[in-house]
């Protein structure tokens, strides 16, 4: 027979379970983090995506027109060149058509080498180097595009630009197109500079142009956050032991214990399942108020590109964090179920105890009964011809014995 358990074992396991299902909420969201979030392979599909490929060019653009102006001052730059957002729409359709993709690819890749501990360096940047060659080859087009951006230069312009004998310089051009017949002399000096200042550029841009940051503070961030990985990764160590302490203190009444477990497994994996769904509901105006103020600061581009892959990977998270709790709602099931079989045999095997028992006194039964009639024919009386006879024998022996009566 099974001992009784305790009420201070009772009590210690409440408290333990109250541990565990705090520890194992947690715990359901290492392995899709670790599996999914910070896995490279998750994000190529959606960095391939048509609609993401559209905007890389866009972006580039606008970190590289920043890049070539940065270090000049205001007014030493060209008047010819004040058009910045002209520039930037000219530099966009000569961008190689493959590079943008793999430079976003090689960025994420090193976003999540850095945020898996396998570089030290936090330092964002994109190589250039073979974007430099393209646009140093393509200078006088895009020279000659981008003063087709201008507004037309008036007569008294052109009149003074067809009337100087030496050659224009850069500085000289006024910020429009001018005639057809000048259009050489203003594309010339301006492929010239712009040639400069990509020469001027180094092999790698930082990307801080585009996802401002401030260098302490995320420094400050990543300490905390590898802290947090790591106390991640020993929760569901924890959350075993949690629930082999709750075991062992239950152990002297084993249907006790199994169905606390399964049903401590059964409840926080479907409270847990339940508030999943409904946040999967409406997961993405979740990301978006919860990161929509960190995008303010980026360019329109890079921050609509970064909420994508934010929305989808960190769905496709949540769905597997599901399937994870859906898991262990099925294992706290199956120990209810076998805590209920368990339960039956051992019902049925008093019952079967108490069958043969009563067997065993059946049986022996008729034995009892043939003794006891064997008794009663033991005592019954004799009859009247068994005494007589009796009688009999008894007086031939006295006579045998004294021959003198």
């Amino acid at each position: 027979m099974e001992k009784k358990i305790p009420f201070q074992n009772r009590f210690f396991a409440f408290i333990l379970s109250l541990l565990f299902s705090i520890t194992l909420l947690i715990s359901f969201f290492l392995f899709p983090i670790e599996l999914v979030l910070f896995n490279n392979q998750s994000y190529d599909p959606v960095l391939e995506n048509e609609e993401n490929l559209s905007r890389y060019t866009g972006i580039i653009s606008e970190v590289l027109t920043s890049e070539l102006f940065r270090e000049i001052p205001s007014n030493l730059l060209p008047k010819i060149l004040s058009n910045r957002e002209g520039l930037k729409n000219v530099l966009e359709k000569y961008i190689p058509s493959q590079w943008p993709l793999s430079v976003f690819k090689d960025l994420t890749r090193h976003v999540l080498d850095y945020i898996n501990f396998r570089i030290p360096n936090s330092s964002l940047k994109l190589e250039i180097g073979q974007l430099k060659t393209a646009l140093i080859l393509k200078s006088d087009a895009i020279a000659l595009d981008y003063v087709s951006t201008l507004p037309r230069c008036s007569a008294v312009i052109n009149a003074e630009n067809a009337g100087s004998k030496e050659k224009l310089d850069v500085y000289q051009l006024s910020p429009c197109k001018p005639s057809e017949n000048m259009l050489q002399s203003y594309t010339n000096p301006i492929a010239f500079y712009i040639e400069d200042l990509i020469n001027r550029l180094p092999a790698t841009v930082s990307i801080s142009g585009v996802m401002p940051y401030d260098r302490i503070r995320t420094e400050n961030y990543f300490y905390y956050f590898s802290l947090g990985r790591w106390a991640l990764r020993l929760l569901p160590i924890i959350a075993i032991g949690l629930l082999i302490l709750i075991a062992l203190l239950l152990r002297p009444e084993r249907i006790v214990m199994l169905n606390w477990v399964g049903r401590l497994l059964v409840f926080t994996s479907g409270f847990s399942l339940i508030g999943l769904v409904v946040l999967l509901i409406g997961f993405d105006q979740f990301v978006v108020l919860l990161v929509n103020r960190y995008l303010d600061n980026m360019i329109d581009g890079f921050g609509v590109l970064l909420l994508g892959l934010i929305q989808k990977v960190g769905y496709l998270t949540l769905v597997w964090v599901i399937i994870s709790v859906i898991t262990v709602l099925a294992f706290g099931f199956f120990l209810l179920l076998v805590n209920r079989l368990f339960k039956r045999n051992t019902i049925n095997g008093n019952l079967s105890a108490r069958e043969e028992g009563d067997l065993a006194k059946e049986e022996l039964l008729p034995e009892t009964i043939n003794v006891e009639s064997q008794a009663q024919k033991e005592i019954k009386p004799e009859t009247l011809e068994e005494i007589e006879a009796r009688e009999k024998k008894a007086s031939k022996r006295k006579k045998t014995n004294n021959p003198n009566l």
